[in-house]
């Protein structure tokens, strides 16, 4: 079906946007003259063996592929005749608060699925060792997941129900988050993740993981725009944490930082990006048929 549709209407450019797509459009434009761009959304090493068979035929088959981070294109070092670009995510400005002037309010959150590679518990563990040293402070988690009741148990038996909260996921969780102090990510592995790109965007100094594949070190160019700390790890974590805790200085000056993505990242910005990428593949096509 896809092929027949690709064929009756000539698509100068088609795109696959993340894996599965990637490889079926690969397959499907197969001969046919539009470019053919594929792109990764994630961590390229995370799938099963039969994907990554069928992907190492199909990236061959495309013309472009676009990544996220440095670290993802380097994966397909070996895709030789594969013409990569990196394209970050894009923010939308006009959903985004305006950045918080006044005083921020005493509190760490965190934003995503309550599942295991996003690992709150980590959070939960980390705060729980200083929770009595900074008693002004709390953690909010918004998310839904299967890992919500564990969680929740985990919270109760650290006795720390008054002090961390669990809310649901909502769609208006800018609105919800813009004044907090500190927004940290925990994940174990992300691809590019639109919540810590979002808590920039808002001015909240915050902390990540330094996690595969490499979005938080790229976001944080280095560590000027936020701290990382190692994967799993609750003492790097709690430093990480008491480091921001203990310096406002600090906590502005990062703040300060972290908001120049909103330009960086400006959705206009990105979406030039792309079409250019897909124009110089078109030409560089019609070239080639000609």
């Amino acid at each position: 079906m896809l092929r027949k549709a690709f064929k009756k209407n000539s698509y100068d450019v088609i795109l696959g946007y993340a894996v599965i797509p990637s490889i079926l459009v690969a397959y499907a434009a197969l001969k046919l003259k539009s470019a053919v761009i594929v792109s990764e959304r994630s961590n390229p090493s995370i799938y099963s063996n039969t994907y990554k068979v069928a992907r190492f035929i199909a990236y061959r088959l495309a013309d472009g592929g676009v990544f996220q981070t440095e670290e993802a294109k380097r994966y397909f070092n070996n895709y030789k005749k594969l013409n990569k670009k990196i394209i970050a995510n894009p923010i939308d400005l006009e959903i985004l608060p305006e950045v918080h002037s006044g005083k921020r309010r005493k509190r760490i959150v965190t934003v995503g699925r309550l599942v295991e590679v996003k690992n709150h518990q980590l959070l939960i563990d980390s705060f729980s060792e200083i929770a009595d040293v900074y008693p002004n402070y709390t953690v909010a988690i918004y998310g839904d997941g299967p890992l919500k009741n564990r969680l929740l148990e985990s919270i109760k038996e650290k006795n720390l129900n008054d002090k961390i909260a669990i809310f649901d996921s909502t769609p208006n969780v800018l609105e919800e988050i813009y004044e907090d102090e500190i927004f940290i990510l925990t994940s174990n592995t992300e691809g590019f993740p639109n919540a810590l790109v979002e808590a920039m965007a808002l001015g909240i100094p915050s902390i990540s993981s330094d996690c595969a594949v490499g979005g938080p070190r790229e976001l944080f160019k280095g560590q000027s725009r936020g701290i990382l700390f190692e994967v799993k790890s609750k003492e790097s974590l709690k430093k990480a944490l008491i480091k921001l805790l203990e310096n406002q200085e600090y906590r502005n000056e990062i703040s300060q930082q972290s908001i120049l993505i909103r330009n960086e990242l400006n959705s206009k910005e990105i979406a030039k990006y792309w079409m250019e990428f897909m124009t110089d593949l078109r030409d560089a096509k019609l070239k080639n048929n000609a």
